[in-house]
């Protein structure tokens, strides 16, 4: 481990124990602009990396739009297949489904009785008294 030598002056270098060698470091060595430079580039290039437009985050919200778009779709080819199914079965001239048919769109056999629930307007309120 890194033991900094306890030094007066705050000018002076470091001496620093590493890994059984002994390294001397000159103070603010962070500032030089040799180390300064490339450290911000690339500190800027990870925000960009992460954060950009075309970043992981980016990335990532395009990957849940395009599986919300992909379940929309699916859905949308499930009802497609359906009623290429209903078309299909009308084609055939099938007595059945052109029954059903009939009646999904509310029309009645000559000769039926239809009978429309109307609900009572005036329905009583519980508890209330005059």
């Amino acid at each position: 481990m890194a033991e900094p030598s306890k030094s007066s002056n705050s000018s002076e270098p470091v001496t620093v124990r590493l890994f059984g060698r002994t390294v001397t470091i000159p103070r603010g060595w962070w500032l030089n602009p040799l180390v300064m430079i490339p450290l911000l580039v690339g500190i800027a290039y990870l925000l960009l990396m992460f954060f950009g437009d075309n970043g992981i985050y980016h990335s990532m919200a395009l990957k849940r739009q395009v599986a919300a778009g992909q379940a929309h779709l699916d859905s949308i080819q499930a009802r497609n297949d359906e009623l290429r199914e209903r078309v299909k079965r009308l084609k055939e001239n099938n007595p059945v489904a052109l029954e059903e048919e009939a009646r999904l769109m509310g029309m009645v056999k000559q000769g039926e009785r239809v009978y429309i629930l109307q609900p009572d307007t005036a329905q009583k309120k519980v508890g209330k008294t005059k």
